[in-house]
């Protein structure tokens, strides 16, 4: 197992989560665990025996990071608030409140999450197997509310804030990303956690 040296302390940083963990890969003492294409909703939701595999191997000071969400932003929010005749700012609500009581539920000594990353113009991020829906602006006002909802319910817990340091005007540009839906910039995805991440 790796261990890294943030905040002048060794501690081995763990980041459980969708394909958005892979931005971290090969970052020097970071381990990533990609679970596939979970959704911020059916980790809150389900009894996910993969993602409890790897926490019951986790060392007792392991820092554990989990990064879902931006696949909800960019696919699920908008059918799933309209279908359900409900506001998007009350399926957000539940969305961050049964994500972060899963985390907190893990017993972990030091979690958080790391915030939805900037979403990507409608060009580049719609695909077959996931479509976009939702306009540019609304996904931007979906990820803002979301990642102020985390914060705001992490409280005690570790807030990773990738957002801010890759937003322009609300979205993600496309030279700091894979081309798609991804930040690629492992440098500062680096800073981002010896910052923040401690």
């Amino acid at each position: 197992m790796i261990l890294v040296l943030f905040g002048g302390t060794k501690k081995r940083v763990v980041l459980i989560g969708d394909s958005h963990v892979n931005s971290f890969r090969g970052i020097r003492g970071v381990e990533v665990h990609h679970v596939g294409a979970m959704t911020m909703k059916r980790f809150g939701h389900e009894d996910e025996g993969g993602i409890k595999f790897i926490v019951d191997r986790l060392k007792k000071d392991d820092i554990v990071l989990f990064c879902f969400g931006e696949i909800d932003v960019r696919c699920r929010v908008k059918p799933e608030s309209e279908w359900h005749k409900i506001p998007y700012s009350v399926y957000l609500e539940d969305l961050a409140n049964k994500y972060v009581k899963k985390i907190r539920g893990f017993g972990l000594k030091r979690a958080g999450v790391i915030n939805i990353t900037p979403p990507t113009v409608f060009g580049r991020a719609d695909s077959v197997e996931h479509p976009v829906r939702g306009s540019d602006l609304e996904r931007i006002k979906y990820t803002k509310e979301l990642n102020r909802l985390l914060k705001e319910k992490s409280e005690g817990l570790i807030y990773v804030d990738v957002y801010s340091k890759y937003e322009v005007d609300g979205m993600l540009p496309k030279e700091k990303s894979d081309g798609t839906v991804h930040i690629r910039d492992k440098k500062g995805l680096r800073k981002i956690l010896d910052v923040q991440a401690n």
